[in-house]
């Protein structure tokens, strides 16, 4: 664990959103520079291992299953295949806390290009997922993330999803 996570932890208790936002830049430098070290460093310390995602459309996905698409990327690169995000941003709205838990909204904006057979084909879009984060004995960590809707071009069509 790295000295400013260590002090970011520290400071969780009375803060979080240093904790959160810190997490967030890190793992966007991860995903775009295909740090695989990195994005699996994150996952051990921010996720807590009874982590689920819940995409928009539905399907639901745990720990490590969360990052079997940018280890997926990742050695699409390494083998001449870039493939992935040159674009990660998110912006953090609405937090809420009670006690030791703690919701936030998180506007992603993603662009980048993937392989689908042999052709490569843009990506860009935008979601929204509401977060939710529990303070325990190893601070803050992620317990679970609920994508509220998503929308954009991928493989050379529109889509959007919604969750109601």
């Amino acid at each position: 664990m790295t000295a400013a996570l260590l002090v970011a932890l520290a400071c969780a208790s009375t803060d979080p959103r240093p904790v959160i936002e810190e997490m967030h830049r890190r793992y966007a430098r991860a995903i775009v520079r295909d740090d695989q070290a990195a994005m699996d460093e994150l996952a051990r310390d921010r996720y807590r291992p009874d982590f689920v995602f819940t995409k928009s459309d539905g399907r639901q996905f745990g720990f490590w299953t969360s990052f079997e698409g940018s280890r997926y990327e990742a050695e699409a690169r390494r083998a001449g295949r870039p493939d992935g995000p040159h674009l990660y941003q998110t912006t953090l709205k609405n937090w809420k806390r009670s006690g030791d838990r703690l919701t936030v909204e998180a506007h992603h904006r993603v662009e980048g290009s993937w392989l689908q057979g042999d052709k490569r084909h843009p990506v860009s879009y935008r979601n929204v997922i509401r977060e939710t984060w529990v303070n325990g004995p190893s601070g803050w960590q992620a317990g679970r993330f609920d994508e509220r809707w998503v929308r954009g071009l991928m493989h050379g069509k529109k889509f959007a999803f919604k969750r109601g």
